[in-house]
């Protein structure tokens, strides 16, 4: 029973991987390529920390890494789409960045 519900927790952990990798995706547009892969290494190496059964300040350390990204990243990247909102409308601004 213990086998089974360790690998039902990495199912449950690799469908959130996916959606999280998935998001990421979408914010390509507006971040830089080193930091979308400086964020899937973290996303896939929290990923082997959380399949191991290692020890406990890992797991630590990963969940206050986690809960910083969690709000800090996630207030500032809604702040920046705000701001980026009304830009992106702009048929002038994209021209410049090469959208057409």
């Amino acid at each position: 029973m213990h086998a089974s519900a360790g690998g039902e927790r990495a199912s449950k952990l690799g469908g959130l991987l996916g959606d999280l990798l998935g998001n990421l995706e979408s914010l390509k547009e507006i971040l830089a390529p080193e930091t979308l892969d400086a964020a899937k290494t973290v996303v896939m190496n929290v990923a082997k920390v959380h399949a191991y059964d290692g020890p406990k300040k890992a797991r630590a350390l990963i969940t206050n890494a986690c809960n910083l990204l969690n709000t800090d990243l996630v207030e500032q990247i809604k702040e920046l789409l705000k701001e980026l909102g009304p830009l992106c409308c702009i048929p002038m601004f994209d021209s410049r960045i090469g959208a057409y």
